[in-house]
């Protein structure tokens, strides 16, 4: 069985190696990032077939990690994350989805969330790639 890949990028290194667990195992490989700096170059290097990002970092923001793989990898699904407090982190998670995310998700989460955002992110992209 081929396992899809997924690029995990979290600023918490411990979250994002949480979610890595969480899906390990299943039909998932995971990479983690604790920066979504050299994003491009990675992915260059790299096929993935999801991206889980956090939205609220320091260095790049999920946000703006969103509108480059919208621009430069649009058939790869998104799913974003943020604890940012309650309405904070809702807002946030709705530009998100505005911008291209397929899925979202408030932190903290459990795994039945995670794969149904990742079900939910796989289906948006078929259905965008259907029309």
């Amino acid at each position: 069985m081929i396992k899809k890949q997924v690029l995990i990028i979290d600023d918490n290194a411990a979250i994002g190696e949480m979610i890595g667990r969480m899906l390990e195992g299943d039909a998932f490989q995971c990479v983690t990032l604790i920066s979504g700096e050299d994003l491009a170059g990675h992915l260059k290097r790299n096929s993935f077939d999801l991206v889980i990002t956090d939205i609220l970092m320091p260095d790049v923001e999920g946000i703006e990690i969103i509108r480059e793989l919208r621009h430069d990898f649009p058939e790869i699904p998104i799913i974003a994350m943020s604890g940012g407090g309650h309405s904070i982190g809702i807002d946030v998670l709705r530009s998100a989805q505005q911008l291209g995310a397929c899925a979202v998700l408030a932190k903290p989460f459990l795994r039945k969330d995670l794969m149904a955002a990742i079900e939910q992110a796989f289906s948006g992209i078929n259905a965008k790639a259907a029309r």
